[in-house]
């Protein structure tokens, strides 16, 4: 099966083949799309950005407008059946209330088509992180975009007008550029941050290498946001701060694919368990703290292969220990990208030939897990069954990401030192 990844017969034949397979489900999605974002809830993800920039375009603070209950003339009145709580912190808030600027119809439609733009891009700048790009046939290529686009967080993130792949763009952006445009990629994390809960393990991952200028002018990039909403509201700023608290301790209690989600009546074992496991992922760092240190490529673009190991690890993490829906998981394109990278460079894993092939069945597996299908199985279970559908897919979900963190870290610790040397 690794074969499969290395070289295929009749490259040919089946680039044709995956290029048409690509076209279809690309249509299918942005087809999909439209009909989920022109319906009457659609775009619920975006609406809460939309209505609170009518404040911010007014001059007013949108967290203060929501947790007091404040009413402006010239904002419209809220929508029902659409979510309302201003989840990010101010930099994004502030960048997307612009589309309050037009109609609400108009600006679900202008989103869906940047939703798309950064569907297309995002598989792209994954590609053009890695240390060998040349590594990969056109065919493997064109296998990532495939199963980028057919990933579940995916398909949802583009259907209910989510901001996580503006936010994973900006978070490639932030790697890419680390090197030759430190400001730039400061100002991209910055604003990433503001859907902390996905950045975070970016963040981690520069700070583990030091990046401490990037760093610093994510953090200045939040400090603005936050001085910006409070001149707007004519409040200091720790009521800002106190909004934020309150956004998150709302948001903690909702379900997911985070390790809380698998003990929705039991709080306190769910903190337990997430701060175990962040616990872990600390012990193990500091184990590997040399290889930490070490790994990061001399090239002004790419990471190590080592460091996509690393990578991998900090964003499957955030994923457990971080409130999360499905929609999120799409970072995950990293994980896969990583084995299937690692297929084509035969020497960096110094594994057995039985063990190769577990990781190709178990990849093949992670796909399909993250993958499976939501929504498009009410046409086949009745509706009764759907919120036990839903269920059982976030628990499976959580378990598979909880396995791929845990392989990862076993791949990091056996990847040789040359890896970390090979540059783009």
């Amino acid at each position: 099966m690794e074969k499969f990844f290395r070289s295929a017969p009749n490259q040919r034949v089946l680039t044709i083949v995956a290029l048409a397979v690509m076209v279809v489900v690309t249509g299918v999605i942005f087809w999909h799309s439209i009909g989920q974002t022109l319906a009457p809830l659609g775009a619920t993800d975006l609406y809460p950005y939309w209505y609170h920039g009518h404040f911010v375009l007014a001059g007013e603070n949108p967290y203060r407008a929501f947790f007091e209950g404040i009413r402006m003339e010239g904002v419209p009145e809220i929508q029902p059946g659409l979510a309302i709580i201003p989840a990010y912190t101010a930099p994004l808030i502030l960048l997307l209330s612009v589309f309050s600027l037009v109609p609400w119809a108009d600006a679900k439609m202008l989103w869906m088509f940047f939703n798309l733009l950064f569907t297309l891009l995002i598989p792209i700048l994954t590609i053009k992180l890695l240390p060998q790009q040349n590594a990969l046939s056109r065919f493997q290529k064109i296998t990532i975009f495939f199963i980028f686009f057919i990933l579940q967080g995916t398909r949802i993130a583009n259907w209910v007008g989510q901001a996580t792949l503006i936010v994973f763009c900006m978070m490639l952006g932030a790697l890419l550029l680390r090197r030759e445009q430190k400001v730039l990629a400061g100002i991209l994390l910055g604003f990433a941050l503001s859907k902390y809960s996905l950045a975070v393990g970016v963040f981690l991952f520069l700070l583990l290498k030091r990046d401490y200028l990037i760093l610093a002018i994510s953090l200045i990039v939040q400090i603005f946001g936050v001085v910006i909403a409070s001149l707007l509201g004519g409040q200091p700023i720790f009521f800002t701060i106190n909004y934020y608290f309150r956004m998150v301790t709302q948001y903690s209690v909702f379900p997911g694919i985070h390790l809380a989600s698998l003990f929705p009546a039991n709080n306190v074992v769910a903190l337990l368990l997430a701060l175990f496991s962040t616990l872990i992922l600390g012990i193990y760092l500091w184990r590997m703290r040399r290889r930490v240190s070490e790994t990061l490529s001399n090239s002004e673009t790419t990471l190590s292969f080592a460091d996509w190991h690393l990578l991998s690890i900090l964003l499957l993490w955030s994923l457990l220990v971080v409130y999360h829906r499905t929609y999120d998981t799409l970072v995950v394109i990293i994980f896969i990208v990583t084995l299937i990278y690692g297929f084509t460079q035969p020497t960096w894993w110094p594994i057995s030939a039985q063990t190769r092939q577990g990781l190709a069945l178990f990849l093949l597996f992670f796909i399909g897990m993250m993958s499976i299908p939501s929504s498009v199985m009410s046409v086949v279970f009745p509706a009764s069954f759907m919120p036990v559908w839903y269920e059982w897919v976030s628990y499976a979900m959580t378990l598979t990401l909880i396995a791929a963190a845990c392989l990862m870290a076993w791949l990091y610790a056996r990847v040789v030192p040359e890896a970390s040397a090979v540059t783009g």
